[in-house]
């Protein structure tokens, strides 16, 4: 399971899901339990801090038509706007399995500095079918 690197050219934007207080495995559970019931091409991200504390949880649906095809042609999209926004840049990246549960996640790969953020990007691409993401967002990049 090897990271990669990942090189984001524009924003993705996420409105809020109520997680005040919660732990990152109650707001992972929200999250899968939200997304079960969106429409494929939604999506969903929980931010984590190094010591695993949620700092933000939302979801986006899935794009438009326009966007799509924006996005075929690889032309500039609309600034992202949303409660949270994944800022452009770079990150590490690695794609696995949905983890049943955030104490499957392989974090032990990671190498999580302190000041790093661990984003858990879920991703709806069927009717049941979701696939995660970690994206690390390193201090000093």
């Amino acid at each position: 399971m090897s990271m990669m690197n990942l090189s984001l050219r524009q924003g993705l934007a996420y409105q809020k899901l109520p997680c005040e207080g919660s732990s990152a495995e109650d707001a992972y559970r929200a999250l899968i339990s939200f997304l079960d019931q969106a429409p494929a091409g939604s999506e969903g991200v929980l931010l984590l801090s190094f010591e695993m504390n949620v700092l933000f949880l939302g979801t986006s649906a899935p794009p438009d038509e326009e966007t799509l095809k924006k996005i075929a042609k690889a032309e500039k999209l609309d600034p992202a706007e949303g409660d949270h926004v994944l800022e452009p840049g770079h990150y590490r990246f690695i794609q696995i399995p949905l983890p049943a549960s955030i104490e499957e996640l392989p974090l032990e790969n990671l190498a999580l500095k302190e000041g790093d953020l661990l984003y858990v990007r879920i991703l709806k691409e069927g009717s049941f079918a979701l696939v995660a993401q970690l994206w690390i967002r390193r201090r000093a990049e």
